[in-house]
């Protein structure tokens, strides 16, 4: 018997980018804080907010980084 990983700590930049442009696509606006603990994405929003150093960091990080060319082109 084996034990599956239940937390992963080394999540890379790019999913996490991925995943909030995937959950913004979704929604069809911004999502909010609420929204991203919801079943639309993969990792919460304590992941963003720890990893950013808070939500609305991370959501800068999102529209002022690389990650933005992403978003528009989906559009």
């Amino acid at each position: 018997m084996s034990l599956e990983r239940s937390r992963n700590l080394n999540i890379p930049e790019n999913e996490l980018f991925e995943n909030l442009v995937n959950v913004w696509l979704k929604l069809g606006r911004q999502p909010k804080y609420t929204d991203i603990d919801g079943p639309l994405s993969t990792y919460s929003a304590g992941t963003y907010a720890n990893r950013f150093g808070g939500w609305r960091k991370a959501l800068a990080s999102l529209i002022h980084g690389d990650a933005v060319g992403r978003l528009s082109a989906r559009a």
